[in-house]
């Protein structure tokens, strides 16, 4: 087994990040002239690559030996079965997904003119609605396991559910016409609670960054978020 050290070396050596994506719909309240909370329902998708190269990697190979024998003008076949053990170099990529559904409430304050151009500064909390992940990771041990979403014990053991969050974001905003406008939003999400449910070597929590670009339409024209 490897020391918790070692063992979290490995891990970081072996995980690299890659691109993800995320996607989702909002609905926005005025709160005054200036302030809106917004909320909606968003998925994402975390993914990471794996790249392992296991030295001392030990299989099992099972060798069938067929031989046939003559006697007394018979000939009949005869089949041997052994077991051979083998120490080996192996080399392992995967791609790991991890997935969640989230509803955000997000606090906005809006400055600008909304004819032409403003800037939004949002923060608030985001819940998590569901967990879901697939991949492998390395046990304590350096050896390849599947990703067990659920409430067992074990390094592969993965929430169905990571809580609350904190969502923080600078949106900038450009007018297309009377009902929409074109967004660009910076932010950063951080997770309170780690993935995994066994906490003893490894608290796995993520700190992800991204630039969100949308649409954003007025559904009541009449009702300006502010007076311009």
């Amino acid at each position: 087994m490897a020391t918790p050290v070692n063992y979290i070396d490995k891990r970081k050596e072996a995980e690299k990040s890659q691109v993800g994506f995320s996607a989702g719909i909002r609905i926005a309240k005025n709160l005054g002239e200036r302030t809106v909370l917004k909320t909606g329902i968003n998925y994402s998708q975390i993914n990471e690559h794996l790249k392992f190269i296991n030295t001392q990697d030990i299989k099992t190979v099972t060798v069938i030996t067929t031989r046939t024998v003559t006697s007394g003008g018979q000939t009949v076949t005869i089949s041997d079965t052994t077991t051979v053990t083998q120490i080996g170099t192996s080399y392992y990529n995967f791609y790991n997904r991890y997935r969640t559904i989230d509803i955000p409430l997000i606090f906005s304050y809006e400055l600008g003119n909304s004819r032409s151009l403003s800037v939004g500064i949002n923060a608030g909390p985001i819940f998590n609605l569901s967990s879901w992940y697939k991949g492998r990771i390395l046990d304590t041990s350096l050896q390849l396991i599947t990703i067990n979403t659920g409430n067992t014990q074990g390094v592969n053991a993965w929430r169905k559910n990571i809580g609350i969050g904190f969502y923080g974001s600078v949106s900038i905003y450009k007018r297309l016409n009377d009902k929409m406008q074109l967004f660009f939003e910076p932010y950063f999400r951080y997770n309170l609670k780690p993935v995994n449910v066994n906490e003893t070597l490894v608290k796995q929590k993520y700190f992800t960054t991204g630039l969100q670009l949308g649409i954003r339409y007025n559904l009541f024209h009449n009702r300006q978020r502010y007076v311009e």
